[in-house]
C-alpha cells in the first residue's frame, strides 16, 4: 500500500509492503525524498514517529551498536510485545525494516536475520 505522508516538514509518498510469519509480523516501508541531504532527517522522523505510534516509552528503547532498535513494551491486551527496527538511507530513499511480534516469538536470531538480509531492489 502507499499513502501521503508528512516527515520533517514535506509532503511524501510512503510505500509499504508487510507480510505475516507465524505470529510475527514483517514489513519494509520506503519513502524517496528530493534531496538527499534531507534523508537523515526523513529518517529519524519516522523513526520518531514508529515509537510514538508504539507508544513506547525511553527505557524500553534500546539502540544496538549496528544502529538497530529493539523495543519492548505490550499489545492492548497486556501481552508483552517485542519490535526490531532498522533505518537505512540510500541516496534518496529511506527504508523502514520493522519485525513485530509477541515477545517470546520474535527472538533475536530472527529479528536479526531480517534486519541483515534487507537489499534494495535498484532499477535504473
Amino acid at each position: 500500500m502507499s499513502r501521503a505522508v508528512q516527515l520533517a516538514g514535506q509532503q511524501l509518498t510512503m510505500h509499504m509492503l508487510a507480510a505475516e510469519a507465524g505470529q510475527i509480523s514483517f514489513a519494509v516501508g520506503s519513502v524517496q525524498v528530493a534531496d538527499p541531504g534531507q534523508a537523515g532527517l526523513v529518517a529519524k522522523a519516522m523513526r520518531e514517529g514508529m515509537l510514538a505510534n508504539l507508544r513506547a516509552k525511553p527505557e524500553q528503547i534500546q539502540t544496538l551498536t549496528d544502529g538497530h532498535i529493539i523495543v519492548s513494551g505490550s499489545s492492548p491486551q497486556g501481552q508483552p510485545l517485542k519490535m526490531a527496527a532498522r533505518f537505512i538511507i540510500d541516496g534518496t530513499w529511506v527504508y523502514q525494516l520493522v519485525a513485530i511480534g509477541p515477545e517470546q516469538a520474535l527472538q533475536d536470531d530472527i529479528a536479526d536475520n531480517f534486519l541483515q538480509s534487507f537489499k534494495a531492489n535498484k532499477t535504473k
